[in-house]
């Protein structure tokens, strides 16, 4: 009898332990999905399935990856959420090491030393004009007989075609009235190829009303993405090789912020490339005064703490900062 009841004991604590770990493959794969559904918010995935083991991102997309282990079979199961603007609308699974369809790895950007920036580095992304069709372009519109006419053929060019920064230049000196200049920068803005060099652009301009206007048209360009991870970083880095020569040429700190404040709205950053712009700063309080503002566009927070580094006496307050943009990733 007491073989029997140990026997019954055994096999109650087997099937126990089978029915929590079986959640992690086979049917309980399915079980373990079951409450996954369209429209879930993070908090919800994180209340169903714990945090994720990696991350990635895309713009507004975000995928989340678990990866579970059978506690009896050693069986291993691959779970895929992905969100669109912070809401679930599409889980895959799959059980292996490998997914039976190609899958992109985990991306995030390299951390970079300040000796690492150089621009040349970093492959071209986007093709100019070539010379023959620009020559016949830039005739066109100095020929034109109206301004209107001009940026008529200009847009028309842009839906196609991108440009130099020298190519942008030529452009906008086919007028002296700094307003058309504007409205030719508007429209050339999102097709520039090498904006490294916007600097050349903005010293064009002879009013600084007018040099803070392009500064801002140029600032609040975003990086398109891309299905190639390096070309984008390339072109993000670009812009923000325009950034920070526009914030070096500035002398106060007020204006440094105002410039940080347009870029930071369609541009994202590295830590490293952080570390850079908060090394403008002197004191704790200008370095959380430019953290407030690049921490919610940070792409790579697991490198954070070489921000955190860079304080002197506010460490746990950009700390506590920086994780609580994280948290909501």
């Amino acid at each position: 009898m007491k073989v029997l009841n140990r026997l019954g004991i055994f096999l109650l604590l087997s099937g126990l332990l089978w029915s929590c770990s079986s959640s992690l493959t086979f049917r309980g794969r399915q079980n373990l999905l079951s409450g996954v559904e369209a429209g879930m918010t993070k908090e919800e995935i994180l209340k169903l399935l714990g945090e994720p083991d990696f991350r990635r991102f895309d713009g507004n997309f975000q995928e989340w990856e678990y990866r579970k282990v059978h506690a009896l079979t050693g069986e291993k199961t691959i779970v895929f959420v992905n969100f669109e603007r912070n809401r679930v609308v599409s889980v895959d699974s799959y059980d292996g090491n490998t997914p039976p369809y190609p899958h992109p790895e985990v991306l995030y950007p390299p951390v970079l030393s300040g000796e690492e920036y150089d621009t040349s580095a970093y492959p071209p992304v986007y093709s100019p004009a070539d010379d023959r069709y620009f020559r016949s372009l830039y005739k066109d519109i100095g020929e034109a007989y109206s301004p209107e006419e001009s940026l008529a053929m200009l847009k028309d060019a842009v839906s196609e075609r991108f440009f130099t920064v020298m190519q942008c230049m030529k452009i906008l000196d086919t007028t002296s009235f700094g307003e058309e200049r504007l409205q030719y920068l508007r429209v050339l803005a999102p097709v520039i190829s090498d904006m490294e060099n916007g600097g050349k652009l903005i010293d064009t301009f002879t009013f600084e009303s007018e040099r803070k206007e392009a500064q801002k048209i140029l600032l609040e360009q975003s990086v398109n993405r891309m299905s190639d991870d390096n070309l984008y970083l390339a072109e993000m880095e670009k812009r923000f090789r325009f950034l920070y020569g526009e914030m070096k040429k500035t002398t106060f700190d007020s204006e440094r912020i105002e410039l940080l404040t347009f870029a930071v709205k369609t541009q994202y950053f590295t830590c490293s490339q952080c570390v850079q712009l908060l090394k403008f700063c002197d004191f704790d309080d200008d370095r959380m005064e430019y953290l407030k503002r690049l921490a919610p566009r940070i792409l790579d927070y697991q490198n954070s703490e070489m921000l955190v580094d860079l304080m002197d006496f506010s460490k746990e307050e950009a700390k506590r900062m920086l994780q609580s943009y994280e948290r909501k990733l």
